[in-house]
């Protein structure tokens, strides 16, 4: 429990705080936490293969390239109908390319935490902020852990999905029998649509496929928060606040009709920085700089729920007597629909 993102220990400020405050340059604001500076851009080789703009494949493959991480974390397609998804420990570029994409599925990291402690080495770990959150927790506790994770990369997040959804999109999608659902992927770009409007593409056991777009029946399941843990319900970090780097889709009027994606970064350590400006020289990737309050702007649905909503949500919870964790939120019923 001292080390659960929802428990009641220290929140996202006051251990961001420990971990960037005396940063050279470092800023804050309330909506992103801690922040050097923040980008737009995408991958030159890794876009076309990526969910959005191949930024984060990009960087994992270079820490690894570089011998700045000996392994990196992330989740990793299994398929197998009971679990599709899983933390693995990646050791080469072709694995990470294999991995890549978004992933809208349960996954622990129980076992991962056990051979990070087990096995020596510098760990690069992706993850969503209430998995970055529990590892900051967890280092806190642990040196082996401290010392050993090297490098963190966040992701922007609205809600996770249990099982189910994955099982309802694919009904959707035409698996009127429900087989069991062998593969998925969730981010499918079609150059007739623009980005904001990929599809999901699932294989079942007989080796069927189907496919639907986000307009077709994703998008209501994933607005209305189906099949949304109820975890999800308090939490108050949109943009992985104790993330090294984070990433996020660049949903701006002026990126959206690119099919191919394009990401937005929000940058706290300076090794990052490092890295982005070496990336630009080299011509691996085309990145600019972009205003923090426009990275801001592009998650403003985001922000909405996990912010004001969320002072409702409270709000209620404590009229009926629930318990609720701690948050940097305020109760309130004083909000505008």
């Amino acid at each position: 429990m001292e080390v659960c993102p929802f428990g009641d220990n220290e929140n996202e400020t006051q251990i961001g705080a420990k971990i960037y405050g005396s940063t050279e340059g470092i800023r804050y604001l309330p909506e992103t936490g801690y922040y050097l500076d923040s980008y737009v851009g995408y991958s030159n080789e890794f876009r076309q293969s990526s969910a959005s703009g191949g930024m984060a494949v990009w960087l994992l493959t270079k820490l690894l390239k570089e011998g700045i991480v000996d392994y990196v974390i992330c989740p990793t397609p299994q398929k197998n109908p009971e679990k599709l998804f899983s933390f693995e420990i990646l050791s080469d570029e072709n694995s990470i390319k294999a991995a890549s994409g978004s992933v809208y599925y349960p996954v622990e990291m129980s076992e991962i935490i056990q051979k990070i402690i087990e096995f020596p080495g510098r760990y690069a770990v992706t993850g969503l902020p209430c998995f970055i959150k529990a590892l900051r927790l967890a280092s806190q506790k642990n040196r082996k852990l401290r010392e050993r994770i090297a490098f963190t990369i966040g992701l922007v997040c609205g809600q996770m999905k249990s099982k189910n959804y994955t099982k309802y999109i694919a009904a959707l999608a035409g698996n009127k029998g429900l087989n069991k659902i062998q593969s998925v992927y969730y981010r499918g770009k079609d150059p007739e649509n623009p980005a904001n409007n990929y599809y999901y593409h699932f294989t079942d056991e007989h080796g069927l496929k189907y496919k639907i777009f986000w307009n077709d029946g994703i998008s209501e399941a994933w607005v209305n928060r189906w099949f949304t843990p109820n975890a999800c319900n308090y939490c108050d970090d949109v943009f992985a606040e104790l993330a090294d780097v984070t990433f996020m889709d660049a949903w701006l009027p002026e990126y959206i009709s690119d099919s191919k994606g394009t990401n937005l970064l929000i940058v706290r350590s300076k090794l990052m920085q490092e890295i982005t400006s070496y990336g630009v020289k080299s011509n691996n990737i085309t990145v600019n700089e972009i205003p923090i309050d426009k990275v801001i702007r592009s998650q403003l649905g985001v922000i909405d729920v996990k912010r004001r909503q969320l002072a409702y949500r409270l709000y209620m919870a404590h009229k009926e007597g629930l318990k609720t964790p701690s948050k940097r939120i305020e109760a309130s019923n004083n909000i505008e629909f």
